[in-house]
């Protein structure tokens, strides 16, 4: 080929031309998607990083492959706990604060160690009127009607103003006397 400074056969170049980068057995102007140019010498075309569609040097990613995402420097299949895959720009976004796995930017369905979910956020403690259930994933589950705070959704340590706990739940209070 004409591109080839020297070649062992007639399609493949050992050498190229000074203006042409090696890569492989042929000599290209410019590097193809998914290698970047070395001026060398020699003067080659490397490949990228996996999961890089282009890269200006082997240690970083300017761009992804289909169904990678950025995260820093590098591309990945899988984002790292507290991001999420945003396919749209094709990056791993952070989840809410104190959030290990999130739909987007604003909906946690799993929260880090020490916090509970609810409606999408993490908290700790739960806010009032909730408590905290320790499973797979800890939520905040509801207190019974007319509970300000309690520690198992089948009792309350606190009953709203104007309300006793029977042992079963929270009644309205007899006046004194009564």
């Amino acid at each position: 080929p004409s591109e080839c400074a020297t070649c062992s056969d007639g399609n493949s170049c050992d050498t190229c031309k000074s203006s042409y980068y090696k890569d492989g057995t042929s000599c290209v102007l410019n590097c193809p998607a998914g290698k970047y140019p070395v001026s060398g010498p020699p003067k080659q075309c490397l490949s990228c990083l996996a999961g890089c569609a282009t890269c200006s040097d082997g240690t970083s990613c300017d761009t992804c492959q289909v169904l990678y995402y950025k995260d820093g420097t590098i591309c990945v299949d899988t984002c790292p706990p507290g991001k999420w895959s945003n396919g749209e720009n094709q990056v791993c976004a952070s989840c809410p604060a104190n959030c290990d796995v999130c739909t987007d930017s604003i909906t946690c369905t799993k929260c880090s160690s020490g916090y509970y979910l609810l409606n999408g956020q993490c908290y700790s403690p739960c806010p009032q009127r909730y408590y905290q259930r320790l499973g797979t994933i800890n939520t905040c589950e509801e207190c019974m009607s007319n509970c300000l705070s309690c520690t198992i959704g089948s009792t309350c340590d606190t009953c709203d103003s104007g309300f006793t706990f029977d042992g079963i739940s929270c009644v309205v209070a007899c006046p004194p006397g009564f």
